[in-house]
């Protein structure tokens, strides 16, 4: 009896530890994404400046680039520093920042709106 209890205490802590993993590493971050995706189909596109941009490769390849824009919506004058609708950070596969990063340079450099 005393091993049949054991055993599914530790099936339960195993799921339960692996559920939790599942949920806070995989499900409710789709579900910030799918929010934030959500909530930006109705912004407009403007014209913007950037002001800085930066590109790091830190431990373990990890790529982020970095930069700060102004804008003006409404009359009103923003500055921002977000790419993308995902939380900010660098990724160590594909080329997202990379392209990212060429693009805004491109842009610091030609100072296009």
């Amino acid at each position: 009896m005393p091993a049949k209890f054991l055993s599914l205490l530790f099936t339960g802590v195993f799921a339960a530890a692996f559920g939790a993993g599942g949920l806070f590493g995989g499900v409710l971050p789709l579900l910030e994404i799918a929010g934030n995706a959500w909530s930006v189909r109705s912004w407009q596109p403007v014209p913007g400046q950037v002001l800085e941009v930066d590109i790091e490769t830190g431990r373990r390849r990890l790529v982020t680039t970095e930069v700060r824009y102004r804008y003006e919506f409404g009359g009103v004058p923003y500055e921002s520093s977000r790419i993308g609708i995902g939380k900010p950070g660098g990724d160590s596969f594909g080329t997202w920042q990379r392209s990212w990063y060429s693009r805004l340079s491109d842009a610091l450099a030609n100072r296009p709106p």
